[in-house]
């Protein structure tokens, strides 16, 4: 008795699915994390490094902007609160999908 398992491949673009004859997984790619050019294109790596590039220069050119004000720095904590309140606050669904008539 040969106790090798027997591989079928099938390719898709971009992706190699190799199935184990002796169990349904599924393996992409040859390691356990796929790499990146299956994922992203040479042109989304290009627009992802020029990105990058401008967020990291821009700060060095451009002059220091002024302070907000001080209401405005508020704002975040707000929001904040308002969504602790409404995480907290108990739902009745039953209330919600009853229909009055």
């Amino acid at each position: 008795m040969d106790t090798r398992e027997r591989r079928t491949s099938t390719s898709i673009p971009g992706r190699k699915i190799t199935e184990h004859s002796s169990g349904s997984s599924f393996s992409l790619g040859c390691g356990k994390f796929p790499r990146a050019t299956t994922y992203f294109s040479l042109e989304w790596i290009l627009l992802l490094m020029c990105l990058t590039a401008i967020l990291l220069i821009l700060p060095l050119v451009l002059p220091p902007l002024p302070p907000p004000p001080s209401m405005l720095l508020l704002l975040p904590i707000a929001i904040l609160s308002v969504l602790l309140i409404l995480a907290f606050t108990p739902s009745n669904i039953r209330d919600l999908t009853y229909a009055y008539c």
